[in-house]
């Protein structure tokens, strides 16, 4: 009996701001479409996309590593759907994960969930008890438990938000104590925080874990949807949460634990100085029921402002705690990622002197057709950074130092749309697909002499069209036509640039496909003019003359650069540097192409479209030359 073994997935994540996470365990999860991807980016030190879980009947909005209060590497996530449902995935072993739980109530989509590790609170204190929070559009935010080893998950209580609704919900420990703090973003501006309580009044099976979330403080400031929030402990025991917002700022609050002598005489000195309504103080206070009718009281106050994003901030990521083998313990960085739809990314520190908050590095996109970054992740060591972008890509950068500066790396990327067709080049060396994300892709193997296995990314780019695109036919290794929603076909070829890039990374020898013809008359490059669909090729040295320059040349038509790559592109380099030009537009049909097919040989080429007459019901037959394709019948 035959066996198959997944070699390559190529797949993009979902256009929502929490869709990745990086965990401890050094796996990203990231949600692609209905289904959700494990990605190992230290695999073979390529990266490679080594699982896909399929459950979810609808797209994925949410992913999140169920976290350890000890940091130990995680063995569960959970993910949150549009199919008003969250599933706990629990590792099996090394990639493989399995649903242990699925946890149903939501009437609407779940669009985002958390959660974290505690002590079993009922039988053995060794044993962990997850708690979930999720949030959906049906304007509630339920909390759910589920017992280490126990399948069953039970919800323990549902936050109503009235006509609003949670835009992002977050878990974590308030300083010094086991007490959970919830903390969601609504979209009334405000964070508002909830902690677990004393109650006397839940009855039935819960009545065992005798706490309730109450609502303790609500956080104004922002004057937009708050879009993240991240969590950490600074190494004075303080807990700083970080959150970020559509009005392009990014807030840094601070809950310290205090005495209940300070918080009392404190509210007692702001009430006598009758402030009015509009004026707030700097410090508020909450306290919390512990066991044994005992109050924690805590202290909340904003910790900075940080300005520096001209675009909805998307993203925000505390640097994790990092073990120090001299100190015995674990440490806070404190350094801040923050990711927007400016194309930008932002790591923030405070400076050593003034204690400001200030930019430390930015990375990102220049130009481009690009819509900036959903979100960004640090690495469990803090030496890498991944953001993922509007077209579902992403980007990675690791910390050189030898070289003192953030370099982009190889990453793994797909389409973002549904793919419609998919070709191998006669040789079978790579393949193309194309898909109603408007592109064409080649995908690749990538040969390293240091390595045995080889791993497939994604090598070029070679068609960024204006409608989405239904058909390919492969004319040869370095030749292929495509059809859109449009009436034209259209015809490309490799340019040198490609090739030449082809032949180092996939560690192929010349072929008679490319050295058959005029090494002179293919074009270095291609490259798209403004407002337009066409390919335009670029020259090698092509460049106007001085004396004939106009003053529309300051900003030329084509923006390709030559690359001489020893690894595959980077998704900026696959925008703007790997496309084909276009060799030729066929015309004959009269409606929307969606089948295209070619001989083996290359030398015919069929094509078909929709039609609701039978005078466009044809297939047109075409006769394809190196450089022409030709009217048949």
């Amino acid at each position: 009996m035959s066996q198959f073994e997944t070699v390559y997935v190529s797949t993009a994540c979902n256009r929502t701001p929490h869709s990745v996470d990086w965990g401890r365990n050094k796996l990203v999860c990231y949600g692609a479409s209905n289904s959700v991807a494990i990605y190992d980016p230290k695999y073979a030190d390529a990266g490679k996309v080594v699982s896909v879980l399929c459950q979810h009947k609808n797209r994925v909005n949410s992913v999140r590593w169920i976290r350890h209060k000890n940091g130990l590497p995680e063995t569960e996530f959970v993910s949150a759907s549009s199919d008003c449902t969250a599933i706990v995935w629990t590792r099996i072993n090394d990639y493989s994960f399995f649903p242990t739980s699925i946890l149903k109530g939501h009437e609407g989509t779940v669009t985002v969930a958390d959660g974290i590790y505690v002590a079993d609170r009922n039988v053995d204190s060794a044993k962990q008890t997850a708690i979930i929070a999720t949030a959906s559009v049906d304007s509630s935010v339920k909390v759910w438990m589920r017992h280490e080893n126990e399948d069953d998950v039970i919800c323990l209580q549902t936050l109503s938000f009235g006509s609003g609704f949670c835009l992002c919900a977050r878990l974590c420990f308030l300083p010094g104590t086991d007490i959970v703090l919830l903390s969601c973003a609504a979209d009334d501006a405000k964070i508002h925080l909830f902690a677990e309580s004393i109650s006397n009044a839940i009855q039935g099976p819960l009545k065992e874990y005798a706490k309730q979330f109450v609502r303790v403080d609500s956080l104004v400031g922002h004057e937009d949807w708050i879009r993240a929030m991240d969590f950490t402990l600074d190494d004075s025991g303080h807990l700083l949460l970080a959150s970020s917002s559509q009005d392009s700022l990014i807030r840094l609050w601070r809950i310290a634990p205090c005495g209940e002598k300070t918080a009392t005489s404190t509210r007692k000195r702001i009430g006598e100085l009758d402030l009015e309504e509009d004026i707030q103080p700097d410090e508020k206070f909450f306290s919390v029921i512990v066991q044994d009718d005992t109050a924690a009281y805590f202290a909340v106050s904003l910790d900075s402002v940080l300005a520096g994003h001209e675009g909805w901030v998307y993203g925000i990521d505390w640097h994790p705690p990092i073990y120090s083998e001299d100190k015995k313990r674990c440490t806070q960085p404190m350094k801040l990622l923050s990711s927007s739809l400016d194309k930008s990314i932002i790591i923030w520190e405070p400076d050593a002197s003034s204690g400001v908050w200030l930019e430390s590095v930015r990375v990102g996109e220049i130009g481009g057709n690009t819509l900036g970054f959903y979100g960004s992740k640090f690495s469990p060591d803090g030496q890498s950074i991944i953001g993922h972008g509007y077209q579902g890509s992403f980007h990675l950068w690791t910390y050189s130092d030898e070289l003192g500066t953030w370099e982009p790396g190889v990453t793994v990327g797909g389409h973002f749309g549904e793919v419609v067709d998919i070709q191998w080049e006669p040789g079978g060396r790579f393949l193309f697909s194309v898909s109603t994300d408007q592109t064409t892709r080649i995908h690749a193997p990538w040969i390293r002499d240091d390595h045995q296995e080889e791993t497939w990314h994604e090598l070029a780019r070679p068609q960024v069209h204006g409608y989405d695109i239904s058909c390919l036919a492969v004319l040869s290794r370095y030749r292929f036509a495509s059809g859109a929603e449009e009436k034209v076909i259209r015809a490309f070829r490799a340019p040198n640039n490609f090739v030449k890039n082809f032949r180092q990374i996939c560690k192929v020898e010349s072929d008679k496909d490319i050295e058959n013809s005029d090494a002179f008359a293919v074009p270095q490059g291609a490259s798209v003019p403004t407002l337009g669909l066409s390919n335009k090729a670029v020259y090698e040295g092509q460049e106007v003359p001085p004396e004939e320059r106009h003053v529309k040349d300051e900003y030329p038509e084509f923006y390709f650069t030559p690359l001489n790559l020893k690894e595959p592109p980077t998704e900026e380099n696959l925008l703007q540097n790997t496309l084909w030009p276009e060799v030729q537009k066929l015309y004959g049909h009269g409606y929307e192409l969606f089948a295209l097919a070619a001989r083996h040989d290359g030398t015919l080429l069929a094509s078909a479209c929709k039609a609701t007459t039978a005078e466009h019901a044809a297939i047109i037959i075409w006769l394809v030359f190196i450089y022409l394709i030709l009217y048949l019948f």
